[in-house]
């Protein structure tokens, strides 16, 4: 039973770390959006963080329960 956690854990950090490093390249976008005043571009951003958002739920879900 234990392995079976472990291992599942050592699967879903690498995704994490993946999720964590797109939402800091996000966020960056963000601020260049921001800068240029493009709205369309800031929406786009908030939908790709929501989805985000939920598969980093999803992630965290996984690693710790």
């Amino acid at each position: 039973m234990w392995t079976t956690i472990a291992n599942r854990k050592l699967l879903s950090i690498p995704l994490f770390g993946i999720l964590v490093l797109n939402t800091i390249i996000d966020i960056f976008l963000g601020a260049i959006a921001l800068g240029h005043h493009n709205f369309m571009i800031v929406g786009v951003l908030a939908i790709a963080f929501a989805i985000q958002g939920m598969f980093m739920f999803r992630v965290n879900r996984n690693i710790f329960f």
